[in-house]
């Protein structure tokens, strides 16, 4: 499991500089879907699966 998220985490910083430039970005790997989009206001917010979750830090996985 936390193999698994660390590899989604690692794909979400790749996805951040959509943030930054301030556009929608739909990442795809390993049938996990994240959606940051900053269009709606949710800078900071994934879309998981359709379920908005936060962002979660690696101290809390630890």
């Amino acid at each position: 499991m936390k193999q698994l998220f660390n590899h989604i985490i690692s794909f979400q910083w790749r996805c951040l500089l959509a943030i930054e430039l301030d556009i929608t970005a739909i990442c795809l790997e390993s049938d996990c879907l994240i959606v940051i989009n900053t269009i709606l206001g949710h800078q900071g917010e994934n879309s998981i699966n359709g379920q908005l979750t936060k962002d979660i830090s690696e101290e809390e996985w630890n």
